[in-house]
This record gives structure tokens, sequence and C-alpha cells, in this order.
């Protein structure tokens, strides 16, 4: 935790170590390293070269000779350093799918209490990771090295090639343990996911958090109540995958069928029914023959949480119902792994807080906190709508005016081509009557006051 990270540390002249501040892309990361600094571990000196830390009291140094960075796909970093005693160590934090399937065979010491422990942090809507640390022989890193750079240095394909370089020395992990960090919901989240249910707007969830945490978080912002029923599709392949203890099908493909084939699903839908879908599954659900069938049962569900969900897969369920239900989609995020979905939706809009400022320029509209969202869309949008389709018809109108004139004249004249006004009649008649009337429409027009549109959110049911 205090070497496996890109945290950047500030130290005044004369501070001791306690009054070290830490400055980070993710807030996650400065949590780790914060906690790692409360258990006796101080990391205070980053350079190029090397990192040092106080372990219980202890300086050590750390000579950093590579940095494998976190990216949506690989789902963790690493950090490859030599210690005092000159050995060569990998250490590794990330996600605990991609963790556990690295984990060498005498590596899984604490494998199933770990995983109690995960699931019970998750369960709580903590945001959890997994550590793990193996050795690397010296001639076994000069060999990889050589590997790497030519990959880093490559024109072409240079991330897939730079990916495999790294999945070759991200093996036989030894897991150490899992941290659990708490993502409090900011102020108002579980009021505005109200008011767009009662408009009719529907919710639905991407998020790259486990299953656990991601349900956990809905029933926090009162998108999910204990009266729903949760269909969970957590299938590991398209077809052809037989369960001995089921007798039965587990796959994809059979899993949607059954809920949109037999009904149930469109019954449920017009109850409480909240959709949960795996990453993994939904690899399998967003194919070209499946995805209708995954649409029609996502629309009859009230609420859809994806969970473990990458950047990609955000964008390709964004496009999904853009193009397939011709509806107006808004997504809106707060991080860079939110991006690609903000630029795919019909309306972007991204959050400036703690985790950059990524979404915000990337978006249509920028806003502080979630909240904000509510009068963004009931008033200001509510607004907006309605003084844009005012103005059409007023634009119509004012040229219908002035060349019905025009016409009646020149039929009056024998198409004699005499002019009716002057040039600076015309240009009069347009200035006033183009520019005073729309403005005075979006200073004063409104359908009703904005504490009306707040407290009665039905009122922008079509």
């Amino acid at each position: 935790m205090a070497i496996c990270h890109t945290v950047i540390p500030e130290k005044q002249p004369g501070d001791s170590l306690n009054d070290i501040h830490y400055h980070a892309a993710s807030p996650d990361e400065r949590a780790l390293v914060y906690g790692a600094k409360k258990f006796g571990y101080v990391f205070y000196t980053r350079t190029p070269a090397y990192v040092e830390i106080e372990a219980l009291g202890v300086q050590e140094r750390f000579e950093i000779l590579n940095v494998l960075e976190f990216t949506s796909t690989r789902k963790r970093m690493s950090v490859i350093a030599r210690n005092s005693r000159s050995e060569i160590k990998l250490y590794c934090k990330g996600a605990d799918t991609v963790i556990y399937e690295r984990l060498a065979p005498d590596g899984v010491a604490y494998r199933e209490s770990t995983l109690s422990h995960l699931e019970e942090f998750a369960t709580e809507g903590l945001r959890t990771l997994c550590c793990a640390v193996s050795d690397i022989p010296d001639d076994v890193y000069e060999d990889w090295k050589h590997t790497y750079h030519k990959a880093s240095t490559s024109l072409q394909y240079r991330e897939q090639k730079v990916e495999d370089a790294a999945n070759l020395i991200e093996t036989n992990l030894r897991l150490l343990g899992a941290t659990a960090i708490e993502d409090k919901l900011q102020d108002g989240v579980p009021e505005t996911i109200a008011s767009l249910l009662e408009a009719k707007i529907n919710v639905w969830v991407l998020t790259g958090d486990k299953q656990e945490t991601a349900i956990n978080i809905g029933y926090s912002c009162q998108l999910l109540t204990h009266s729903m029923d949760l269909i969970l599709l957590n299938q590991d392949c398209l077809d052809n995958k037989y369960n001995a203890d089921t007798f039965a099908q587990q796959n994809t493909r059979n899993c949607i069928s059954e809920h949109t084939g037999t009904g149930r699903i469109n019954n449920m839908g017009r109850k409480d029914a909240a959709l949960i879908v795996d990453g993994k599954t939904l690899k399998y659900a967003l194919s070209c023959d499946l995805r209708t069938d995954f649409l029609e049962l996502c629309l009859t569900s009230k609420v859809v949480i994806c969970c473990r969900v990458s950047p990609i897969q955000k964008a390709e369920m964004v496009e999904l119902v853009t193009t397939l239900t011709k509806s107006v989609t808004l997504a809106i995020g707060d991080g860079a792994n939110d991006v690609a979905m903000i630029q795919k939706a019909n309306v972007g809009v991204g959050i400036s807080g703690v985790e950059g400022l990524q979404a915000a320029c990337a978006s249509d509209y920028s806003i502080a906190q979630f909240s904000y969202l509510r009068k963004l869309l009931l008033v200001h949008g509510a607004w907006n709508y309605s003084r844009m389709c005012k103005l059409i018809l007023y634009s119509f109108y004012k040229n219908i005016c002035l060349y019905v004139i025009e016409l009646w004249f020149a039929i009056y004249s024998g198409w004699s081509g005499q002019i009716l006004f002057e040039r600076w009649t015309i240009g009069l008649y347009n200035v006033f009557f183009t520019a005073l009337p729309p403005f005075a429409m979006g200073l004063f027009d409104k359908v009703t006051s904005a504490e009306q549109m707040l407290k009665y959110a039905c009122i922008n049911v079509p």
C-alpha cells in the first residue's frame, strides 16, 4: 500500500512525517496511502528512480524499476521494485477477479478467508481491492525488461503489446490481503433519483464495482427497494455450459430467453423488478444475436444495474439504447472511465470533483454535484424545451407575416417588381422582431415556478 501507487507527497521544510500531504489522480490511491501511514508505513519521498518509506520506524528505500499503470482493461496496477537487500519484487493491487486468477498454487493461503472478507465488505457498500506480491529472479527480470522495452517503444499496437508484456510478469502472485474503502454518496442523491423516477425517466447504473457493492449502493440511493425482485445474470459463457447440479444449461442465451420468452419478466416489469448484470454476462448479451432480446429484458425492468463493466461496455450500452429505442439518452459520470459513455449519449453531463476533470471536459454540461442534475433537467431543461418550441413557432409566424404582405403586394402590382418596404425597414423589422422577443422569452417565459417543478416532478411527464 505504501509502494504500489503513483501518489506524490508534499512536505514543507521543517515538517514532520505526520504533516505530509498526498496528491493523487485517484482518491482511492490517496486513501490507501493514508491508511498505510496510520499503520506505521509512511511514504514520504518520491523521485523518478526510487521511493522512500518509514516502515515501523525503520527507513527503507526502494528502487522503482517499472510501473505498470492501471487501466480499465487490466483492472490492476503493479510496481516492480528492488529493495535494500537487492531483491526484486512485484507489488500488485487490483480487482479480486484479476488478482485471484494470477495467484500461484502455493500463494493461496488466505484465499478463502480473504474472499469472505471481500463479500462482507462489498455487502456493506465498500469498494474493494486485493493486494499481492511476487518474487522475481534477476535473470527472469532481465529477459522480461527487454520484452517490455520493445513493447513500450513499438509504433503499432503499443497498448496491446504493453498489456501482453505485463501479463508475462504478473504471474505466480502471493495473496497478501484486501482493502476496503468507503465511497460516500453525495448529499441529495436519493432525492434526485426519486425525482427522476417520478418524472418517468429510466435510471440505469453502469459501474465497475463488484455486484454486491453495486446492489448495496442501489439500496443506499433508494434506486432499489426491498420489495423489488432482483434478477441476477451471472453467466460466464454464451452457449453450451451444463450444470451437473441443476441438470440445466447455464449460459447467457438460455437465461435471457427464459426471462423474455416465458413472460415472467413482463409481469414483473409492470410491478417492481431490478435487473443486475455482471460484466462477463454483458459481454455476451451485447453480441449481435442477443442484443435485441437483452434490450427487451432491460426495458421491461424498472431498474437496470450493470456491474464490473469496462468503459467500452458502458459506451456500448448507451449506444444500444440510443440506436434501437430512438430515445434521448443522458449519461452522467465523474471519472475518466465515464468519458466514452458521456460522448456516446445524446446529452453528456460531467461531474467535476475528486476524480478529476476528464468527464467534465468531455461533457456537454458540467456540474459540481449529482444533486444539481435534478434542477438541470426538471427546471432548466423543461423551461428551455418550452422556450425552444415557442421560438420555432414564432420564427415561422414572423416570416409569414412579412412575406405574405410582400406576396400580396406583388400580385397587386402585377408582378412588376416594385419594392413595398425599404431595405432599412426590413432590417429594423428583423432586429426588433427577431432579437427582442427571443431575448424576452429567454428571461421571463416560464411554464411554472422552479419550486413547483421541483416539488411536482410529474409535471414533466409527457
